[in-house]
C-alpha cells in the first residue's frame, strides 16, 4: 500500500502538471489565434 502522505504528494504533483499543461495549451491557442488574425489582416490589406 502507498502511504497516505505519498499518495497526497502524487495527487498534488499530478494536479500541478495538469495545470501547467492547460496553461501551455492555452498559450499555444492564443499564439495561433494571434497568428491567424495577423494573416487575415495582412491578406485583407493586399
Amino acid at each position: 500500500m502507498i502511504e497516505k502522505d505519498e499518495s497526497e504528494q502524487i495527487l498534488i504533483i499530478t494536479k500541478n502538471l495538469l495545470k501547467i499543461n492547460l496553461i501551455h495549451i492555452l498559450n499555444r491557442l492564443i499564439l495561433i489565434s494571434n497568428l491567424l488574425k495577423i494573416n487575415l489582416e495582412f491578406s485583407f490589406e493586399t
